[in-house]
């Protein structure tokens, strides 16, 4: 069974939605670590590729697991569901990735993109936009079977068919 971050409203069944948050931030954190390690800087041995793969993956996981948690304690604690609790939210997960990264600056400059985009996300839910691959409806002409579809413009008739002009 799979499940949709907006399943249950804001505030409920958080556990879940943490681990659903996080497992995305887990593979993207493990994409950009991969890129680190292979690309910018080859660490030498197996530890110390571990420690950056580590190092680099755990802020994400870190930063969304408690994003989230903080978006639902303050849809708990306002009784609101609107986007300030997401920007609210975004800012402290912001916070505490640049704080994981050891720097205020950072840390600030990261609160703010995470505010507004969080704030962006919840204020287009809101309006029926879809951000969540698990309610996407694939339509039923679209299979494996792709190449034996006609995508020409013009088809020929069925067999026997009879022109108007014959």
């Amino acid at each position: 069974m799979s499940f949709s971050y907006f399943e249950h409203p804001d505030g409920e069944d958080t556990i879940r939605k943490i681990a659903f948050t996080s497992r995305y931030a887990l593979m993207f954190g493990l994409f950009k670590s991969t890129v680190d390690v292979v690309l910018i800087d080859a660490p030498k041995g197996y530890l110390q590729t571990a420690a950056k793969v580590l190092s680099v993956t755990a802020p994400f996981v870190g930063a969304t697991a408690i994003g989230t948690g903080v978006i639902s304690m303050s849809t708990n604690i306002r009784q609101k569901d609107d986007p300030l609790n997401y920007v609210i939210g975004g800012v402290v997960g912001g916070l505490s990735y640049g704080l994981f990264k050891g720097k205020l600056s950072t840390a600030l400059n990261y609160a703010a993109v995470m505010g507004l985009l969080a704030h962006a996300f919840k204020y287009n839910y809101q309006r029926g936009v879809k951000f969540d691959e698990s309610e996407k409806v694939i339509p039923n002409d679209v299979s494996i079977w792709g190449k034996y579809h006609d995508y020409s413009s013009v088809r020929q008739p069925p067999k026997g068919w009879i022109a108007a002009s014959d």
